[in-house]
């Protein structure tokens, strides 16, 4: 197994490449990309490729349109993931790939804000076949709405859902609703069997709790090594 670190003008990214071939590779949203080794660790012997592509301002990268903030006191979010999402195939898919191959299966994963990002990205790209929305942050002003207008660009694809069977026993009104619209948008792109596949599940714990395990569970779904 290899990692290797690129700096590019739009995010520093760390790229993973197994031992076996792979014709998947998955780009996961970060803000340490020490975050993809801990990801990889739990995996005996991977069979995929991936990049894990840090962002730098989480608020605005990750969120599709400007929205009053979740919590009081922090700024609100500046709905920039057009920018950064053009930025990413403008410089850091054609980056990344150049080492990889280019694969038969392009997805992204990611959590929280993060896992919203990749939902957004795999409604916005037809080339992405593959989404993980770990404790994504579904709840964002309008997403629930626009996600279940609209379905996804790609032919065909699989879209992992999770939440923490705690993460809704919050006093923010929006966030505990968080299951509700997973389960929403999960019967939404299944009602397009002959196009999507998604799955939605509770596990342990709150949004802090278990991360490294919960991405492994999401990556391990969406390569078709578990069920």
């Amino acid at each position: 197994m290899a990692f290797q670190d690129l700096t590019l003008s739009s995010a520093s990214v760390r790229i993973f490449i197994p031992d076996s071939d792979y014709d998947t590779l998955i780009y996961i949203p970060v803000s340490d990309p020490n975050s993809l080794n801990a990801i990889i660790d739990r995996f005996a012997s991977p069979s995929f490729a991936a990049a894990a592509v840090v962002c730098d301002d989480w608020d605005s990268q990750m969120t599709p349109w400007p929205a009053p903030a979740a919590f009081k006191g922090r700024p609100d979010f500046g709905g920039k993931a057009d920018a950064f999402l053009d930025a990413f195939y403008r410089e850091i898919v054609p980056a990344v790939e150049d080492i990889t191959g280019e694969p038969d299966f392009r997805g992204m994963a990611g959590y929280s804000l993060a896992g919203l990002f990749s939902l957004y990205s795999f409604y916005s790209r037809a080339d992405l076949r593959l989404c993980g929305c770990v404790s994504g942050s579904v709840w964002y002003d309008g997403f629930e709405d626009w996600a279940l207008e609209r379905i996804p660009l790609a032919e065909s694809g699989s879209v992992f859902f999770s939440l923490g069977n705690r993460e809704e026993k919050t006093r923010n009104v929006k966030m505990q609703h968080t299951g509700e619209m997973m389960r929403k948008i999960t019967e939404h792109l299944n009602s397009e069997s002959d196009r999507f596949e998604a799955s939605f599940r509770y596990t342990s714990g709150t949004h802090f709790d278990g991360y490294e395990d919960r991405m492994h569970e999401c990556i391990s779904w969406l390569i078709g090594e578990s069920s």
